[in-house]
């Protein structure tokens, strides 16, 4: 997971650059007319934000009064998300990412804007920049259209959530009914908060990612072990295994606090049984 920065691109830049693209005068007047009306949705967004109150976001009062129902989605979907006159907007949302990452995962490459709020129904925010999340097509594909409520607790949001930036993913060594090592994540907070690590899980969950970062880490188990058997690594002891795995996760990382690949790391090289099996010491 990782933090960005909010946009800096305001509410009326996306919102008239988008009207402005509809072909039509009297096309256009619905939308210029009912300008206030989604400008105090998006503030009503900006509040939630705030103070992390997307829990407290009903679809109800998102709609726009004197729009139909599905002005707004037709609003992003063909003119925002099209227009060559939009295009610029569009790719400074996308490329809010360092290195082009996804934000939710941390992993997968940016393809793609997401909804935070689902445009189904939350119409009013459906072009409001800190709406707008960039994210690879998996998380996007996996988050469909939840919402946040009392019941569902909202994932966390790259451009508000401090908590991405604190400690909470954690992984452990676990043997599978083979005695194969698997790598099994888990969410963990110091002290324990009871309603961060229900939405920390709502994240994980949501986004499958307990499932996605173990098949990745399946893969870093498999890299590790063939380079032991290899003649790079067939000098290496215990100490040396430890800080190889250590300066691994560092560097793969790249300095996320709540990255698979440090958490994976990480639990290779305190696991009192991983090491010393693949290295022959018992």
């Amino acid at each position: 997971m990782i933090k960005l920065e909010s946009p800096t691109i305001a509410f009326e830049s996306a919102y008239e650059e988008s009207v402005a693209t509809i072909k039509g005068a009297a096309q256009r007047v619905p939308y210029q007319a009912a300008s206030d009306e989604v400008r105090i949705l998006c503030n009503t967004f900006d509040r939630l934000a705030v103070r992390n109150g997307f829990a407290d976001a009903l679809s109800s009062d998102f709609t726009v009064p004197t729009l139909r129902h599905r002005a707004m989605i037709e609003l992003y979907d063909g003119q925002f998300s099209r227009s060559k006159r939009t295009k610029a907007l569009r790719d400074s949302l996308r490329n809010a990412s360092p290195q082009g990452k996804c934000p939710y995962c941390g992993e997968g490459s940016v393809q793609e804007l997401d909804h935070y709020l689902p445009k189904s129904k939350y119409a009013g925010t459906t072009v409001h920049p800190p709406n707008l999340v960039p994210s690879c097509r998996d998380c996007n594909v996996e988050k469909q259209n939840y919402s946040p409520s009392a019941r569902q607790p909202p994932v966390l949001h790259p451009y508000f959530d401090r908590t991405i930036e604190d400690r909470w993913l954690h992984a452990v060594l676990v043997r599978d009914l083979s005695a194969f090592p698997i790598v099994r994540f888990e969410v963990r907070t110091d002290p324990v908060n009871h309603p961060l690590i229900q939405r920390l899980e709502a994240h994980m969950n949501v986004f499958s990612l307990y499932r996605r970062f173990g098949v990745w880490a399946a893969s870093t188990l498999n890299d590790f072990e063939r380079l032991l058997a290899s003649p790079l690594g067939s000098g290496l002891d215990l100490a040396g295994a430890r800080r190889h795995l250590q300066l691994s996760g560092a560097q793969q990382s790249g300095g996320h606090a709540n990255s698979w690949e440090q958490a994976t790391y990480q639990a290779m090289a305190h696991s009192d049984w991983y090491l010393p099996d693949h290295l022959g010491l018992r």
